[in-house]
């Protein structure tokens, strides 16, 4: 099934959505900067089928977004899109927090007073913020050409979840404050960097990670993509301001609480476990889902990174183990 010219399918549309989300559960694992990036920009011109793709990040020294990786972009032009966030494009402000789509007459494009700039078919261009908890990190950007197809909805909604995947790449590799360790995963360097922080203000720091599977069966895409929906926001609205939020895949979710010590981390996750069964109880679609998640304080967690993420994989198993064990006995 090809998901260009078969997107109107809700199961390819459901697929699409699942595989763009499964493919943090790989990038999450990478330990290299460039190799990242390389995933994110395959994941928008071989999967999703826009060329030219680029992303931007920030130069520490003078805060302008530079394109640091492109594919199918013409090296020449590169170096012209730079812009910084007082800057205006073709007229128009950059916003920090949603996507913009700036059309571009005759190809020409103009970043705040200077010369516009020719960008060969270029006709539209789709900026997509990329924020990590409030923080502007960069953009994923689309260079559309004259006849191309536009992203409707549902593409965007798409590219801006490659865009929140792609915001902790660009963290904790710009965080890495120990050049000579490039082996470790990204979710290793955001531990690590965390803890940095938190022995250097004498501070507690948690760990949690989540499981949420479906108690039922969905017999049609359209309710199961509204349930995904529901109980992605109510992580986002509870946890995204309190930690580093990072989604593993559409059900395991990885969560750090800086400052927080474990009964505390412990008190939130018990809140959100309610709020997920509340916002399934009683609702006409009929869906519910079981959550499970374990918690865990550093240093009882662990000496480094790699001893407290293998410590919650093997809490969380026994968690599930547990519940499986429970359901078995139940038929």
């Amino acid at each position: 099934m090809n998901p260009v010219t078969d997107q109107g399918n809700p199961n390819n549309r459901l697929s699409q959505i699942v595989m763009v989300n499964e493919i943090a559960s790989i990038l999450y694992q990478v330990t290299d900067f460039d190799t990242a990036l390389d995933m994110i920009l395959d994941t928008v011109s071989e999967y999703l089928k826009y060329k030219p793709v680029g992303i931007w990040k920030a130069n520490n020294e003078d805060g302008q977004y530079d394109v640091i990786k492109s594919r199918d972009l013409d090296e020449s032009i590169r170096g012209g899109l730079s812009f910084s966030l007082n800057e205006t494009i073709n007229g128009q402000t950059i916003p920090a927090s949603q996507w913009m789509q700036i059309d571009l007459g005759h190809s020409m494009l103009r970043i705040g007073q200077r010369p516009a700039k020719k960008l060969s078919a270029v006709t539209t261009i789709f900026l997509f913020p990329i924020n990590y908890r409030d923080r502007l990190m960069g953009f994923l950007g689309l260079f559309l050409n004259k006849g191309q197809r536009i992203p409707d909805d549902y593409d965007i909604r798409l590219l801006n979840i490659v865009a929140t995947q792609a915001a902790p790449v660009l963290f904790s590799f710009e965080t890495l404050r120990k050049p000579d360790q490039n082996y470790e995963s990204i979710i290793a360097k955001i531990i690590r960097d965390r803890m940095y922080e938190a022995q250097l203000v004498l501070s507690p720091i948690s760990f949690s990670v989540f499981r949420i599977t479906p108690a039922c069966k969905f017999e049609h895409t359209l309710p199961l993509e509204d349930a995904i929906r529901t109980y992605q926001k109510l992580f986002h609205d509870r946890l995204e301001p309190l930690g580093d939020l990072i989604w593993l895949t559409l059900d395991t979710i990885f969560f750090v609480y800086p400052r927080a010590d474990l009964f505390q981390a412990e008190s939130i996750c018990a809140r959100l476990h309610q709020e997920v069964e509340e916002a399934f109880s009683g609702n006409n679609s009929g869906a519910s889902f079981i959550l499970k998640y374990v918690c865990l304080g550093y240093p009882q967690s662990g000496k480094n990174a790699t001893e407290i993420i293998n410590a919650l994989w093997f809490r969380l198993f026994e968690e599930l183990s547990e519940q499986h064990t429970l359901d078995s006995s139940a038929v």
